[in-house]
Formats: C-alpha cells, sequence, structure tokens
C-alpha cells in the first residue's frame, strides 16, 4: 500500500472513532506508518552474515571465536593481515614443491625442455639412434614435461587449501577476486604457467587489499601479465621515424615548411633504391586495449580505438 493509501486508511479509522465530551481532549493525531522501519540485526545474525560475506563461509566454531572477540574488533583483523599467524598454512603449501621453486630456474628448465625437444626431433631421423635410446630419451623429456602439469594443479591446490583453512580470509577473498579481474590465460602459451605462482604470490596477493593504483602498476609489469596479453614482444617498428626523431627534423627544416618537403622528395629519388628491410611487427596494442575494456575505465568508458 502507498504512503497515501495508509494516510486514508488512518484517517476512515479517525473518523469512526467514537466521539467524547466536549470537555474531553481531542484525540492524538495517528502516526504515520514508515515502510522502511529497518532494524538492526541481531547479534548472531550479524556475526553469520559477516562472515558469509567477508569469508568463504564460516568453519566450525567460527560464530563462537569472532562472538567471544567482538565482531568489530574480528574485522579491523580481517582488514591487517599481517598481524594474523597464518605459520599452520604456510607450512602446508610449502610442502609443494613445483610452486616453491624459483621462478628463473623454473624458466631455465623450460628452456633445456624446447632444446631437448628439437634434438629429439633431430635425432629421430638419425637412423644410427637405437630405439631403446630414443625410448630412454622420450620417457626423460615427459618427465620433464610433467613439470609444467604440476606447477598448474599445485598452484590450484593451494588456493584451495588457503581458501579453506587460511585465517587471512578476507585477504583470500579479495586475492580471488583479483585474480579473476586481472586474469591470465594458463594456456597462452607454454611458458605461461611458470610465470603464474609468481603473479599470485608477489603481485595479487600482498596488494588485495592496498590501493587499487599500486595493484594495476604492479600486474602491468608482471611478466604472467606481459607475456598473456603480447606486451613482451612489443617493441618499436624500425623501419619508422620516432616522435623525438621527427620532432627534430622539423625543428631543423622550419617545421615542415614546402621547401623543405620538396628537398626532402628531391633527395629520396636521387638516392638509390635499396632492398626493403624486414619490418618488425612493431608496438603491439592488445594491452592497451584490454587496459582500458577491462581493467580500467570499461567497455564504454569514452575513448576510441585510436586512444
Amino acid at each position: 500500500m502507498s504512503a497515501s493509501g495508509l494516510f486514508g486508511a488512518a484517517a476512515v479509522l479517525w473518523c469512526l472513532a467514537p466521539v467524547g465530551s466536549a470537555a474531553q481532549a481531542p484525540a492524538a493525531r495517528p502516526r504515520a506508518i514508515v515502510a522502511t522501519d529497518v532494524r538492526e540485526l541481531p547479534a548472531d545474525q550479524q556475526i553469520i552474515h559477516a562472515l558469509s560475506r567477508l569469508t568463504f563461509g564460516p568453519k566450525p566454531g567460527e560464530s563462537q571465536k569472532v562472538r567471544s572477540m567482538g565482531l568489530d574488533k574480528w574485522i579491523d583483523m580481517q582488514l591487517h593481515p599481517e598481524r594474523i599467524d597464518d605459520s599452520a598454512i604456510d607450512g602446508f603449501v610449502a610442502r609443494y614443491p613445483a610452486i616453491n621453486r624459483d621462478q628463473n630456474e623454473l624458466l631455465r628448465q623450460y628452456a633445456e625442455q624446447q632444446r631437448e625437444r628439437r634434438e629429439v626431433r633431430r635425432d629421430r631421423t638419425d637412423s644410427s639412434m637405437s630405439g631403446a635410446d630414443s625410448v630412454a630419451m622420450r620417457r626423460e623429456m615427459q618427465q620433464r614435461f610433467n613439470l609444467t602439469r604440476q606447477v598448474v594443479t599445485q598452484l590450484q591446490s593451494s588456493r584451495v587449501a588457503r581458501a579453506v583453512a587460511s585465517e587471512r580470509q578476507l585477504q583470500e577473498v579479495m586475492t580471488d577476486f583479483w585474480h579473476n579481474h586481472f586474469s591470465v590465460y594458463v594456456q597462452k602459451g607454454q611458458a605461461q604457467p611458470y610465470y603464474l605462482n609468481d603473479f599470485d604470490r608477489h603481485v595479487i596477493r600482498p596488494r588485495s587489499l592496498g590501493k587499487f593504483r599500486d595493484l594495476l602498476g604492479a600486474v602491468a609489469q608482471s611478466p604472467a601479465m606481459l607475456f598473456y596479453l603480447d606486451n613482451a614482444r612489443s617493441m618499436a617498428d624500425s623501419g619508422r621515424p620516432t616522435l623525438s626523431a621527427e620532432g627534430r627534423q622539423r625543428a631543423a627544416t622550419g617545421r615542415g615548411s614546402a621547401a623543405a618537403r620538396r628537398q626532402a622528395m628531391r633527395r629520396a629519388r636521387e638516392m638509390p633504391q635499396q632492398p626493403v628491410p624486414r619490418r618488425r611487427p612493431g608496438l603491439n596494442e592488445n594491452y592497451g586495449r584490454e587496459l582500458l575494456e577491462l581493467h580500467t575505465l570499461g567497455v564504454d568508458g569514452g575513448y576510441t580505438q585510436q586512444d
């Protein structure tokens, strides 16, 4: 019922009320009924609500723990994960061998795998290589290639373990959120999995509760994102002058006067023809597009493809 309907019903009831004597005080005006009368949740429901929104779900005994500590104090503690002892889950995750190796070491091993793969392909055409040697080499290569799968599965398993058992629950929720926002595709290329652990441990997780600008800058410089969005292959085209070189030329020739342009065209015609060198791919705008469309402004952010 609308507010006007409520007032109308109240007025009808007031009109139907019995009339007292003249000396009797006039009846009080009925109080308006407010439809948005919100009451605060009971304490236990507040705790369940907070645990449902700020964690991956309450664990057994978690509600009692928060009640004894106080909800405000628990929320403040979750906002400062560095104050929370999380050594138990850290010790558990330390038992994953693949994701606890140095990223540079993994990349060196990946380079060795690629080199050995090329050697095996070359040796398959060599009749002097025995069948047993070929089988042994393929078996060794398969063991090395399994490392890629181990890195991916162990990283996924460790994130699930932290979501279940970490005491820093809000940090884990926000880490998962930012991983989805700054997503990278594991099958982008064969080297991509080796960047993922560093991306999780040193880029996303330590900045998950910090300033967005700091996180955005760290993501932009991370090897995982550079490789995924092709920025690692972005380079200036050596066959085209840079903006600074063009500016210097305009300054030296009177900012591109007609006489200077005619002189440049005459020199070009007089120069002997040289074979056209192979041009480099040039600047890659893939990351710039994702930065504007997905990471910051959105698809309808007011920019153009030229931007």
